[in-house]
């Protein structure tokens, strides 16, 4: 397939210039089907041209009117620039090497329906020895995995990852030469410093390096079962590994890679202008939230950092989170319901800090800052006060930072009651201008006939003004059962904002919303929300 395709490509860095040279030498394009721009000095046109005989051109437009597969490979906050007068279509792929930059972040730049993949190499590509891994944006398909596949098999091999995870991608193995270099620099200098000469110093380090990889790849056996094969007990190995144990090695290689994943999340999170932001209100219900016995479920709160911090360099999100009288409940032990409301607020007061450590626990894994908002009803219905949040949380929202919200259930007493955050999700979409609610719920969707009586419980996909609505039964967990959601869409529909309710065991459910996929239940207003794209 790449053989009949018009390869253009945006930036004539060293990352460029390796996959150009791997095409060629792998034979799978000739250069005369390879054209690229570069915008800056005479010089290197002159120079590239002179390597590779091809085209070097200056305008990014007409490389687009020529090319039928464009390589985006420019620094990652040149993204606007670099698409500046830049037409692309439906028949046309784009694949973006821009570390932290997402495919929704791109595609909100070149517009609905242009194939976009999203692609990490290593500058292992220019020995043609990288590992590629590759994501798919919401308009691609399997035609335009296999021509990315074919374009990055000339410099190495290749993965498909689920995007969530290319920041972490970009942390290993789009960073991770760098780390390997420095662990055989300071080998170097190690043996050096105790005698050996540098150029055998550096011979020994080098292919210690290259064996122990290859005696991975070459056995498939785990890299701690090999360690333990060559380490005897009170030996030399087992001194050197107590040092670097000591001096905290697995700590400072989890640190790299965590700093770099977040530096991939900043770099994609300053891409998309704020006008050009969707801007999305997830809540999140407490039966999701708590397991058995009303304890938090921290694993599905890392879930959700991951899956909402993968998504920040394309949308303003803001969450809604309920759990804290249920923490609450857990931490206290108890086995029976609270019943009065002075018990519901004191548990919510004991759980709000079990729930807020847990999400900051999680975000900040991932170098996403977080703040708590507390809302009663009184502030949305109070005009100044409700002025005063709104302002706050625009603010919050231009430093990045991801408002947790929750109602003060401390201090609430008809919402603490009978209400729920159902509500209050569909309130606070409604004060912020969000263009969609994401409610995330234990259940699939709504249902036609209650799922836990009914054999066929059929899943309804799509729900408005003025349909039927399904026969409906509450919740085991939580103030508010799938009415209240539905009044909450309800709600928010007649200010034009688009409800989706869906499980929160989905793995993605927010990638898979934004790639278009049929996600649960969708609430549709007769006129959509301007806000956002």
């Amino acid at each position: 397939m790449l053989e009949n395709q018009r390869i253009g490509v945006i930036g004539a860095g060293n990352m460029a210039q390796a996959l150009i040279n791997g095409l060629l030498s792998s034979g799978a394009t000739q250069a005369a089907a390879i054209r690229v721009v570069h915008r800056g000095n005479p010089e290197r046109r002159e120079k590239i041209r002179g390597r590779f005989g091809i085209e070097v051109m200056e305008s990014a437009g007409d490389l687009a009117r020529w090319a039928t597969l464009l390589v985006l490979a420019t620094k990652p906050g040149d993204l606007a620039a670099a698409l500046e007068g830049v037409a692309l279509g439906p028949d046309q792929l784009l694949i973006s090497v821009l570390a932290g930059v997402s495919t929704a972040a791109i595609e909100a730049v070149v517009g609905p329906g242009v194939p976009v993949v999203r692609a990490m190499p290593n500058t292992c590509s220019t020995i043609r020895e990288s590992v590629t891994s590759l994501a798919l944006g919401r308009s691609a398909g399997p035609v335009h995995r296999q021509l990315a596949e074919e374009l990055f098999a000339g410099v190495g091999m290749v993965l498909l990852v689920q995007e969530k995870d290319l920041d972490v991608v970009t942390a290993l193995s789009g960073s991770g030469p760098a780390y390997v270099y420095l662990l055989i620099e300071s080998l170097v200098e190690a043996g050096v410093a105790h005698g050996l000469s540098p150029e055998v110093a550096r011979t020994l380090a080098t292919h210690t390096v290259v064996g122990a990889g290859r005696m991975v790849l070459s056995t498939g056996e785990d890299p701690g079962r090999l360690r333990d094969k060559v380490t005897s007990k009170g030996g030399t190995t087992q001194a050197g590994l107590d040092a670097l144990r000591a001096a905290g090695f697995a700590e400072a290689v989890g640190q790299a890679v965590a700093r770099a994943t977040r530096r991939s999340r900043e770099l994609g999170g300053a891409t998309v202008p704020r006008e050009g932001r969707d801007r999305w209100v997830i809540k999140l219900g407490s039966s999701s939230l708590t397991g058995p016995g009303g304890r938090l479920h921290v694993k599905r709160i890392e879930d959700l950092a991951v899956e909402l911090t993968s998504h920040t360099g394309a949308l303003d999100l803001l969450l809604v989170t309920s759990g804290a009288i249920a923490a609450g409940v857990g931490r206290m032990g108890r086995s029976v319901p609270p019943r009065r409301l002075s018990e519901k607020q004191a548990l919510a007061a004991i759980g709000q800090t079990q729930l807020m450590q847990a999400y900051q626990r999680a975000f900040g894994e991932w170098g996403q800052p977080i703040a708590q908002v507390l809302l009663t009803a009184e502030d949305l219905l109070d005009e100044k006060r409700r002025e005063n949040a709104r302002q706050t949380l625009e603010e919050l929202l231009s430093w990045r930072v991801l408002p947790v919200v929750n109602e003060n259930d401390t201090v609430a007493t008809e919402e603490i009651s009978v209400g729920d955050n159902d509500t209050l999700a569909a309130q606070l979409a409604i004060l912020v201008g969000a263009r969609r609610l994401v409610i995330l719920t234990d259940t699939e969707g709504v249902y036609r006939f209650d799922p836990r009586s009914a054999a066929s419980p059929e899943l309804v996909r799509q729900l408005g003004e003025g349909d039927p609505l399904p026969e409906l039964g509450q919740a085991n967990r939580g103030r508010g059962g799938m009415i209240t959601k539905i009044a909450a869409a309800r709600l928010a529909g007649a200010a034009g904002i688009e409800t989706v309710i869906t499980s929160a065991h989905h793995q993605g459910p927010i990638g898979a919303i934004l790639r278009g996929e049929e996600v649960g239940t969708k609430w549709t207003p007769r006129t959509l929300n301007s806000t956002g794209s």
